[in-house]
């Protein structure tokens, strides 16, 4: 008997809540950051300066709440906001030195992660490449 897709949507959109809020109380208690905070610094490391447009883009989340994320992360110090030479309307994000020991970070949630959730994380997880899956197929198919 097939799962049932609304089910299958409840049980990941739960496991992912509990994921992301164990990484947010850890991030938060040893560095100060939350997860959307993190996700970005992450996204910048990989992409160099960008644009709070592409940025939104690349996080799927609303313009508002990237601007919340990023004064926070410019207040404490790990981005700072350029305006483009180019074309002053647009301001480029990117990591000061702070924002660049964002590996040191990762380093430590992957720890903290392998160490409270065991061995769930070990080798590919055939629920993960299931995830994975998902992820490129809702990237084909049709929109809500």
């Amino acid at each position: 008997m097939p799962l049932d897709p609304l089910a299958y949507v409840q049980t990941a959109s739960v496991v992912s809540h509990v994921l992301q809020t164990r990484c947010d109380g850890y991030l938060k208690r040893t560095h100060g950051l939350s997860w959307p905070g993190f996700t970005v610094l992450r996204t910048l490391r990989q992409s160099g300066p960008t644009s709070a447009k592409r940025l939104t883009a690349a996080l799927a989340c609303t313009h508002s709440n990237i601007t919340g994320i990023v004064d926070r992360l410019e207040r404490d110090g790990w981005v700072k906001r350029s305006r483009s030479t180019e074309d002053r309307r647009v301001i480029y994000l990117e990591l000061t030195e702070k924002g660049k020991q964002i590996d040191e970070v990762e380093e430590g949630l992957h720890r903290f992660l392998t160490l409270s959730l065991g061995q769930w994380f070990g080798e590919a997880h055939p629920l993960f490449e299931r995830l994975q899956a998902l992820e490129a197929l809702m990237g084909e198919g049709p929109e809500a």
